[in-house]
């Protein structure tokens, strides 16, 4: 949902976007003009839904713009815009979302995403959106975020914390029972101390679900109850056996065996004190990676063990953070107040760390290379190069960043970079995959980050148009596309585009995916297209290869192919196809 509308919010003539939840409590807002106040706008658009009777939809017209709203289950979207070029496609949109949201099912799963990807101010809201849909998945979610209550922002704390625990109290989960009263048992421990309200909301949910779990399922811990079901009738081991990916712990970690060994001896706590042992051991280490799946084990182990998971991910941050000089931190004290320290750490110790030689060349114009370089220190030349010579485009210095245009985007190289000395970290996109599923906001928040060193200078622009061999004429058409096989056979399976412009050495056509990841595998394919254009009942054929992918309507998810002719196309096929020479 939030990529959903992230993607309207990019659109030119979008100048704000929000979406409110049926409680008349804000879920998400993006809003190009920094003076408006998120209370106030809530409050007007909630007086403006009720007065309306709460409408399916509604348009509001003025005299520089307007506002469009539109309804479904999870709330309202509003959508403010300075023209309405894009109002048809997001009218449409909302009307495919609003279809999509009407099964409780997607409703779960997408508020349970925003929840995941939501800053902390948001959490609380989000939180009680769930609440027509309270069942045992969002009580097992619910209490992986209560998994990392120390982290909550103290000014949300409480509220956060209530809410959590009036939607578990509805649950009628034993998960959620055997926390509560856990959490209840310790709540006079410095670290995990409750305040009067939150404590108050928690002893109301246990009391609640008390009288609903029956006196059997007070006596079984759900995880055994479920294993149970696997042991034979004529054997009854006093201890449930370890689960396949507890065999899979203990052959990637230290001590991994002993630990199981204790597990299969029923002597939990002492495999918990292991765990906490060595996950210490290994952040000291700088073995990040395995103190985290240490962290994994422990919640597997026992997912209620709220202290030691907490300090566990206390150990490793700790560890993360003091590693990080005071001078990259000032180097990106920018960066660090955008991403959060904790955010910045994690990013930094999933990067790769090079220093580069005066002169070595970093990227090769014309390579494919899915990374974000950071400066550290020192500096980069980047340049773009034909037939001409060597245009310089940008000297990119300490704090900087280049190579978002290939990196977010689907495009090789069309520039080169050359160190003059520098200190790189460089983030690949399967590293930022990784940090994305316990962080789905990082991404949008680099992205955010790196769109103020684009190079949309006069020096880029001179040379891009140098760059083309050949000139770009626009014409509207249909383009047939197959894949070809490395034996240079089409594929069965076709495509059809929109053609938007053609020259001698290649075309570009639009193609929609409902994934991006789709959009991506066309990069560096090679295909065969059929065109024709308006101007002609002749068709075109050529073979080429796929340069770069872009995406040019969020809404839509459509992209834009662009291709290289193997054949360069002739005069008069130019001209037949467009009708100029």
């Amino acid at each position: 949902m939030n990529t959903f509308l992230s993607k309207i919010s990019r659109l030119s003539s979008i100048q704000e976007v929000l979406f409110i939840s049926t409680r008349g409590e804000l879920l998400f807002l993006n809003s190009k003009n920094d003076s408006n106040k998120s209370d106030d706008n809530v409050s007007t658009w909630n007086a403006i839904i009720d007065s309306l009777n709460s409408p399916i939809e509604a348009e509001f017209f003025f005299e520089k713009g307007g506002y469009y709203l539109h309804y479904t289950d999870i709330g309202y979207v509003v959508v403010g815009m300075n023209g309405f070029s894009s109002l048809k496609n997001i009218k449409s949109a909302c009307a495919n979302l609003q279809a999509k949201l009407s099964d409780p099912t997607i409703c779960i799963k997408v508020l349970l995403t925003m929840l995941d990807e939501a800053d902390d101010t948001l959490k609380p809201q989000l939180v009680t959106a769930l609440f027509p849909f309270a069942n045992n998945n969002i009580s097992e979610k619910l209490l992986v975020l209560l998994g990392k209550e120390a982290e909550f922002d103290p000014a949300i704390r409480s509220k956060l914390l209530v809410n959590i625990f009036q939607i578990l109290g509805q649950c009628g989960s034993p998960s959620a029972q055997h926390a509560l009263k856990k959490l209840l048992k310790e709540h006079s421990s410095s670290r995990i101390a409750l305040e009067n309200e939150a404590r108050y909301a928690a002893q109301v949910a246990l009391a609640q679900l008390d009288l609903e779990i029956s006196p059997e399922s007070k006596t079984a811990h759900p995880r055994k109850e479920v294993l149970s079901k696997n042991v034979q009738t004529d054997r009854a081991p006093s201890v449930n056996p370890p689960s396949p990916s507890e065999n899979g712990y203990a052959a990637q970690v230290p001590k991994g065996q002993r630990i199981l060994d204790l597990l299969n001896q029923s002597t939990k706590g002492e495999a918990i004190a292991l765990v906490l042992e060595q996950i210490e051991i290994c952040a000291g280490k700088k073995q990040f990676d395995m103190a985290e799946q240490l962290r994994e084990w422990l919640i597997e182990i026992d997912s209620s063990s709220l202290r030691e998971i907490i300090r566990a991910a206390e150990i490793i941050e700790e560890e993360k953070k003091a590693s990080i000089s005071d001078e990259q931190l000032g180097i990106w004290r920018k960066l660090v107040s955008t991403l959060s320290t904790e955010d910045y750490s994690s990013l930094y110790h999933s990067m790769i760390h090079k220093q580069y030689n005066n002169g070595e060349i970093v990227v090769q114009q014309g390579e494919y290379i899915s990374t974000l370089f950071f400066v550290n220190s020192g500096r980069v030349q980047l340049y773009s190069a034909n037939q001409e010579g060597e245009y310089a485009l940008k000297v990119v210095e300490a704090g900087e960043i280049f190579g978002a245009e290939t990196f977010f985007d689907i495009s090789i190289w069309t520039m080169s970079a050359k160190s003059l000395g520098a200190d790189l970290s460089l983030l690949t996109w399967d590293r930022l995959l990784k940090l994305k599923e316990g962080n789905p906001a990082l991404q949008t928040k680099l992205m955010g980050f790196c769109s103020q060193f684009k190079l949309t200078n006069v020096a880029f622009n001179k040379a891009s148009t140098t760059r083309r061999k050949f000139e770009r004429i626009k014409v509207s058409g249909k383009v047939a596309v197959s894949l070809l096989t490395k034996a240079g056979d089409a594929s069965q399976l076709g495509l059809k585009g929109t053609l938007m412009d053609i020259s001698k050495g290649g075309l570009a056509f639009s193609l929609r995916f409902s994934k991006k990841k789709n959009a991506i595998a066309l990069l560096q394919r090679n295909l065969k297209v059929t065109v024709r254009t308006v101007f002609s009942n002749e068709s075109l054929q050529r073979n080429g290869v796929v340069k770069a992918v872009k995406c040019h309507d969020y809404v839509g998810n459509h992209y834009t192919i662009h291709m290289k002719f193997d054949e360069e196309l002739s005069n008069e096929e130019v001209y037949q196809a467009t009708s100029r020479k």
